[in-house]
């Protein structure tokens, strides 16, 4: 798992996010609707990305799931690293 230099939480993990999701964690803010894709690499899920419903229309991604590596490079979509624990708590908020 890759590590972030976060400015609020030291070393921390990292969550793959698209650019609309990432500018609200950056902000603090609820991220928007979500989806989740997990991603496949020879079998193994290996990595999860959040993006939003505009990226998914953009990109043409399924609703959510799982989907192949290959898939998942070949549409373009976005994914761009955060501060896991920056998003974990914009997610937890009421």
């Amino acid at each position: 798992m890759g590590r972030i230099l976060c400015q609020d939480h030291g070393p921390s993990g990292i969550a793959f996010v698209c650019p609309h999701v990432r500018a609200a964690v950056l902000i603090g803010a609820e991220p928007p609707q979500r989806a989740r894709y997990e991603i496949d690499i020879d079998g193994d899920v290996v990595l999860a990305v959040l993006a939003c419903p505009q990226c998914a229309i953009d990109h043409q991604l399924p609703a959510t799931g799982t989907m192949a590596w290959e898939d998942y490079d070949r549409a373009g979509a976005p994914g761009t690293a955060v501060c896991a624990a920056c998003l974990a708590s914009c997610l937890d908020r009421p």
